[in-house]
């Protein structure tokens, strides 16, 4: 009796495990891609069809198999590790939210004073186009997108619109309504509806600036954005392409998930758009080779950056270490989840398979599904080596140097560091490394 006992227990405990692990599996999985109600629906229709076919019994088998999946895939994925795996990431976010950004970026008046000081003292100060193709754009992000440009402390520069004949009418009135009250908002309203990249061309063809700079139209520039890329142009005036590093930003203004860039490094540009936000183009080079590409949409700006990357040097790349772009992720937006548009890996990889054949380089795309986070795009195996192709640099010893907790010191920003006890310079590089013994002091360029 007692041994019939202690089994019956045994296996209702093996139940119980079962079914909380299925359960546990089944919640993270809603957790990181909320069901859909077309998904909700051929549950519906699968389940329908098993019970006509099978009757009660069957069904039953089918969910209890179903079960025994979910609960063989989560003892692959013991709990405390994804624990804490989860508890890391929200750390990382409560850190970074914090220490860095209110410790490191936040402005003062002081510091917005000093740089639209030494902004007007520049000598070289360009037009800059900023690029937004606009397609049924919610009200609250169409504005706030505006408004983070019109907000810039470097007042030379025109926001070109391209409304890709938007169903909502009240994209349109909100465009008319915010061009009224400022002219350096240029607006077209396309005829047809063409996609992302045909809208871009039609932002393109009304910028008059020396350069563009590309934004989404529901994503956010920080105040000085504008005001850091045109310091870097002064010290580099021939410089092509300009890009610097971003995050994310959710539906109620918290940032997350920042991305240090390393500098230029052609290896991992070919695994995934380095350049992206925020990006700066020479608009003439732009035009050169043809503008944005139709077929290549969810990753036209990453094949246009190739082909310009074709025709530049690597000294005319040149990468600002600071956060200046605010990529928002709400439903339906590759920052939220990359498989929202799983179409623009598909034109990543042809973007590079169509550079390789331009450049006569033979080269093998492999799918890197992990690579760098969310940035899911491939994995270039490179056989220029083979080929007796050399490198301009090191990738990694410049990525060492770069990322992380050492960054480069902007150009820019010599008079604002004159006062900073927080930052010391290391002997190697002329790099410097943010200590934790030392407070941040308020200085020009840091991100809102």
């Amino acid at each position: 009796m007692i041994s019939r006992l202690s089994t019956a227990t045994v296996r209702a405990g093996r139940i119980v495990r079962v079914r909380v692990t299925a359960v546990r599996v089944l919640l993270f999985r809603w957790w990181a891609h909320p069901p859909r109600l077309r998904d909700v629906a051929t549950t519906i229709r699968f389940a329908t069809r098993v019970l006509l076919d099978s009757g009660p019994g069957g069904l039953l088998r089918t969910i209890n198999a179903g079960i025994h999946d979910l609960a063989r895939e989560g003892s692959r994925t013991p709990v405390i590790p994804y624990l804490r795996e989860r508890f890391g990431r929200a750390r990382y976010r409560a850190e970074y939210r914090h220490w860095w950004i209110r410790r490191c970026e936040r402005l003062s008046r002081r510091d917005i004073r000093a740089i639209r000081q030494t902004t007007t003292r520049l000598t070289y100060q360009p037009l800059l186009s900023v690029l937004m193709p606009v397609y049924n754009t919610d009200e609250r992000w169409l504005r706030r997108a505006i408004e983070s440009v019109q907000h810039q402390l470097y007042s030379n520069w025109e926001l070109c619109i391209a409304d890709d004949r938007s169903t909502d009418p009240r994209v349109g009135e909100v465009l008319r309504e915010i061009q009224s009250s400022d002219p350096r908002l240029r607006i077209h309203f396309r005829d047809v509806n063409g996609h992302i990249s045909a809208a871009s061309n039609s932002a393109l063809a009304l910028a008059s600036g020396e350069f563009i700079v590309l934004l989404d139209h529901d994503d956010v520039l920080p105040r000085h954005a504008l005001a850091a890329v045109v310091h870097e142009l002064n010290r580099h005036p021939d410089a092509d392409i300009v890009y610097s590093d971003e995050d994310r930003i959710d539906e109620a203004g918290r940032r997350y998930d920042p991305y240090f860039k390393p500098d230029w490094n052609p290896e991992l540009f070919y695994s995934q758009n380095l350049i992206s936000h925020l990006g700066v183009y020479r608009t003439a080079m732009v035009r050169q080779v043809g503008g944005f590409r139709e077929g290549f949409e969810g990753s036209q700006d990453y094949e246009m950056a190739l082909r310009v990357v074709e025709e530049t040097q690597p000294a005319r790349i040149r990468h600002i270490p600071l956060i200046l772009y605010h990529w928002r992720a709400i439903p339906g937006s590759a920052a939220l989840d990359v498989h929202q548009k799983s179409y623009a890996t598909d034109a990543a990889r042809l973007a590079v398979e169509a550079h390789f054949t331009r450049t006569g380089v033979e080269a093998t795309i492999e799918p890197a599904p992990h690579a760098l986070g969310a940035r899911e795009e491939d994995r270039v195996r490179e056989e220029r080596r083979r080929r007796g192709v050399e490198r301009d640099r090191d990738p990694v010893e410049e990525r060492l140097e770069r990322e992380g907790r050492h960054r480069a010191i902007p150009p820019w920003s010599t008079a604002a560091l004159a006062d900073q006890g927080s930052l010391r310079r290391e002997t190697t590089g002329g790099a410097v490394k943010r200590t934790s013994s030392t407070r941040q002091s308020r200085a020009p360029f840091r991100n809102v």
